[in-house]
């Protein structure tokens, strides 16, 4: 049997997608270290930190060097170096933290290098998504899918449209946001998903400072104003938010229903007459019967 070191001496040539730590350099794993140790070349969304990396595990930098590649110039990057690097070839890619392609730039260096007929290789590892997911504390399943939304929008009418869309969605939503605009966020989600809609949020993971909070959504903001008073320097920081939406599948199946009811009714008595029948049949609200026959 191959010691663990030999087993990496003849690597396997092609493009390695290389996980890194979210926070804690010691969540490196000993397979993405041994892989950096061996690469001719690398590509990272930040050299700064790559080569902090590099330093910390004590390995020498790759031969033919370390070189940017984020969102803004991959596509530069990526036609100046492709032609140029061989078939036999050891290539990786970190990106800033976490694990490549997650709200980070990795999917055109993979097209591009499997266009080619390079091999991919994942390294997997530390992701700030499925940290958040293991301690979330809300049960998932194929009614109740993990839905993922990347970075929240920055404006409100997208915010608007976004929460929408995830209390549309039944099942555990995540999403990525920055501390200067967390607070704002918070208020456009307390709106549409309402004051006791149950979150999650993790900030800081895996960092010195980390801190997980769960509960109603209005008992973290209330939270969120006590800290500010006493220490903002406690809320800063980079945030996961989990959202638990449950929608009632009896009440999706009957809506059709409802609305046949409706219509076969509103033309022969009064909107509150309708909405009182509707109602008392479906055992739903009078009052959202009667407000959906006025919108028509």
């Amino acid at each position: 049997m191959k010691s663990k070191n030999e087993q990496y001496k003849n690597l396997k040539p092609g493009l390695y997608l290389i996980s890194t730590p979210i926070g804690n350099l010691d969540d490196m794993s000993y397979r993405a270290v041994k892989i950096l140790e061996r690469l001719d070349l690398l590509f990272a969304e930040d050299t700064r930190k790559a080569k902090q990396i590099y330093s910390f595990f004590e390995i020498k930098f790759p031969k033919n060097g370390i070189h940017s590649l984020n969102q803004y110039n991959e596509k530069k990057v990526i036609s100046k170096f492709l032609p140029q690097i061989s078939h036999s070839s050891i290539v990786g890619y970190v990106s800033d933290a976490g694990t490549p392609s997650i709200s980070d730039p990795g999917t055109f260096i993979v097209n591009e290098f499997r266009r080619s007929r390079f091999s991919i290789t994942p390294i997997p590892g530390a992701s700030a998504l499925t940290t958040a997911i293991s301690v979330c504390g809300f049960k998932f399943d194929q009614n109740n899918p993990v839905v993922f939304w990347g970075f929240a929008p920055i404006k409100k009418n997208s915010r608007l449209l976004f929460f929408n869309r995830i209390k549309s969605t039944s099942g555990v939503s995540l999403f990525f946001e920055t501390p200067h605009r967390i607070d704002s966020l918070l208020q456009v989600c307390l709106s549409v998903l309402g004051r006791n809609c149950m979150i999650f949020v993790g900030r800081e993971l895996t960092k010195k400072f980390e801190t997980l909070w769960w509960g109603k959504i209005i008992e973290y903001i209330n939270y969120r104003q006590e800290k500010s008073l006493s220490n903002s320097n406690s809320l800063s920081g980079e945030y996961v938010i989990a959202v638990e939406t449950i929608i009632n599948e009896k009440k999706n199946q009957n809506y059709e229903e409802i609305q046949n009811l409706v219509n076969l009714l509103k033309s022969h008595l009064k909107k509150s007459e309708t909405a009182a029948i509707v109602s008392k049949f479906f055992k739903v609200s009078k009052n959202e019967i009667y407000n959906q026959i006025s919108k028509k």
